[in-house]
């Protein structure tokens, strides 16, 4: 698709169009360009980068995949903590949630005049796979180490939105665009059986480090032995839909976590933010907070659980704000009933029986036997630890 630097909302109708004439091909996803909203280094990002998930562009390729009923990978220019300005892609599911976002780790040169870079990678779990995410020159990271990465967190498919752009005398004809590309795609192919797919834009480049270049497609898809399935058109001007369908790997099944996953595996997915979002539920929390307590002295294991959601949201897109995220008092709460019931009696075989015999701990609405409704649900107590306002809490060892 065409991206043109500054003009969001008409890239913003251009990307919209897009995700419906794929849907009405019958696609399960569509994959979009890198910072389709503002243009790749445009100064515009400066001024103009909105938060994710909260501002204008994540919400109307939200509201067209909701209504298209398709998932949507696409790059954006995020305004995040402290106003720092990334180079972001998001991941939305069908109903128009946001699976997760990957900030680029590895932003070329020129680009960190723009945007400060991410600082992890992650796999989401969908019901297509699991899905890996880099955008454009995270792909050719010193020994490929984003791709390869994603491989171990045991991604199926990698999706890169990109910007491929050349000067305006480049030869398609004497150096035909992508070799560096496939250097840098085939070797994860075929190390980990996995499939990859990356789109770019066309369009001039208007403003910015690059002014002047092209951005000229030539999207290409590999396979998981790293054959190429497709590769599309060059030029600035080749504006073009490409379908691919792709047989991923079948992989052991890992969503049934509570009928069939040990307590080791849960812990080490936690940890690893392999864990699939539809699964980070309260039953999930207080497993987690089990497990560290039975490993950690008190203060050790808070913290450990502290870090390790902070972590697991980050890794996830999951933001906090006012009223959304992580919740200092929440964790910490739930931290110390779950320890206070692990001290009433000895031995537990593991998180199961421990719930099972404590189902209290179950039920959510047990926190306002300590806390008013307001106070739990405040500010003050989403961003630090607040003592109770009508019981206390079970005292620390």
């Amino acid at each position: 698709m065409p991206v043109v630097g500054g003009d969001r909302t008409g890239n913003l109708e251009r990307a919209v169009r897009w995700i419906g004439k794929a849907a009405a091909e019958g696609a399960e996803l569509i994959l979009l360009p890198e910072t389709l909203d503002l243009g790749w280094s445009h100064p515009s990002a400066r001024t103009d980068a909105e938060p994710i998930p909260g501002g204008e562009p994540f919400r109307a390729l939200s509201e067209a995949a909701r209504r298209n009923g398709l998932f949507v990978c696409a790059g954006l220019t995020e305004r995040g903590e402290n106003g720092r300005i990334y180079n972001t892609a998001v991941l939305i599911d069908r109903s128009g949630e946001l699976l997760g976002r990957h900030r680029k780790v590895h932003e070329l040169e020129v680009g960190r005049t723009v945007y400060d870079e991410g600082e992890s990678v992650a796999v989401f779990e969908t019901e297509l796979g699991r899905i890996g995410i880099m955008i454009c020159a995270d792909g050719f990271a010193k020994d490929l180490w984003i791709g390869r990465a994603l491989g171990h967190l045991g991604a199926d498919l990698l999706l890169s939105p990109s910007a491929w752009a050349v000067s305006p005398e480049h030869d398609q004809v004497t150096e035909p665009y992508g070799n560096l590309w496939r250097r840098s795609y085939v070797p994860i192919c075929e190390e980990f059986g996995i499939g990859i797919a990356a789109v770019s834009n066309v369009g001039k480049l208007e403003a910015g480090p690059w002014a002047g270049r092209h951005c000229i497609g030539c999207s290409l898809a590999l396979g998981p032995g790293g054959e190429e399935i497709v590769q599309g058109p060059y030029g600035p001007h080749a504006e073009a839909l490409l379908r691919v369908e792709m047989e991923l790997p079948e992989r052991s099944p890992i969503d049934a976590w509570d009928e069939g996953i040990g307590d080791e595996e849960f812990l080490r997915h936690f940890e690893a933010t392999t864990l699939p979002h539809s699964e980070w539920n309260h039953r999930a929390h207080l497993k987690v907070a089990f497990l560290y307590a039975s490993r950690f002295p008190f203060g050790e294991a808070l913290e450990q659980m502290r870090r390790g959601i902070q972590t697991y949201n980050q890794a996830k897109g999951i933001e906090t704000t006012p009223t959304s995220g992580y919740h200092e008092t929440l964790t910490q709460v739930w931290f110390r009933l779950v320890h206070a019931a692990m001290r009433q009696e000895g031995e537990w075989k593991g998180t199961e029986e421990f719930l099972e015999r404590n189902s209290q701990l179950l039920e959510k609405r047990s926190l306002l036997y300590f806390y008013s409704r307001d106070r739990i649900l405040s500010g003050e107590a989403r961003s630090a630890f607040v003592e109770p306002d009508l019981v206390p809490l079970p005292p620390d060892p």
